[in-house]
């Protein structure tokens, strides 16, 4: 088949997505969209604009994460996001602000579909900045040790920003989570040729192996991750539950009970 590689996976999770690759779509603020690409339910497009515009969406049938790479957003309901600081936007439910500083301004919108029988996120969390220094990092209790900062989790979704350090090889035989993959710093090297640096994206597909490395000259390599949890059982990302197999789910598995240790140990106190 045209679109499978000799190895029998699909193409989609062997190719590198750059901006400009696509013709950007002007947004109805003025706004210049570009789609960088996806998979599955979830796809990543860039919006770049300049400061001053106003945008105001009606609402969407997506769960939307954006993540600002550069410049400040201002919301009408008080939230500023600045560089490398995330909102989350609820589906169906309207937003509306400005694009302020004097920078210019880019931002990464990664969007999911939700999954057919899944609960929508609590309105509340649109209230929220997420500031990655004020969320505690997560060592991996396995493989190269990397450490995550969860960004966003609702039960169609999963985003994290992952850290690494250069010369780090990873196996990874595949996982029930359909991601993309997206280059902040550093350079993150794919046995199958795909090299991801800042500003580029790959997709990984479900049970799909893509093993690697870490390189680039930098001291550390940042990645933003974000799965959908298309092909897992009930409701998703759930805490509570049966979890299909998978190192996400075991990396679940393995800090939810951190957390309930620590609470635990933290009452007895």
């Amino acid at each position: 088949m045209a679109d499978l590689t000799p190895e029998g996976y699909p193409r989609i999770t062997r190719r590198l997505w750059r901006q400009g690759e696509s013709q950007p779509v002007t947004l109805p603020s003025g706004s210049l969209c570009w789609h960088l690409g996806g998979i599955e339910n979830i796809s990543a497009y860039i919006v770049e604009s300049t400061p001053g515009i106003e945008f105001d969406e009606p609402g969407h049938e997506d769960e939307v994460l954006i993540f600002v790479l550069e410049g400040l957003v201002l919301y009408e309901n008080g939230r500023c996001l600045r560089r490398e600081e995330a909102a989350l936007q609820c589906p169906t439910t309207p937003y509306r602000g400005k694009y302020g500083g004097t920078e210019s301004i880019k931002l990464l919108s990664i969007r999911v579909t939700p999954k057919p029988g899944t609960q929508p996120p609590d309105p509340a969390l649109m209230k929220r900045v997420v500031r990655i220094p004020d969320i505690q990092s997560m060592k991996l209790p396995f493989g190269t040790g990397s450490l995550r900062h969860v960004i966003a989790r609702t039960e169609n979704m999963f985003v994290s920003v992952a850290e690494n350090w250069p010369v780090m090889e990873f196996v990874d035989h595949g996982h029930w989570d359909p991601e993309i993959v997206f280059g902040l710093e550093g350079k993150l090297e794919y046995q199958d040729g795909r090299i991801v640096r800042p500003g580029t994206m790959v997709t990984n597909g479900y049970n799909v192996p893509h093993p690697g490395r870490y390189g680039g000259i930098y001291p550390r390599v940042r990645i933003i991750e974000a799965g959908t949890s298309l092909y897992r059982k009930g409701g998703g990302n759930q805490l509570e539950g049966e979890l299909l197999p998978g190192y996400v789910n075991a990396w679940h598995n393995q800090t939810l009970a951190t957390v309930l240790a620590r609470e635990s140990n933290h009452q007895a106190i």
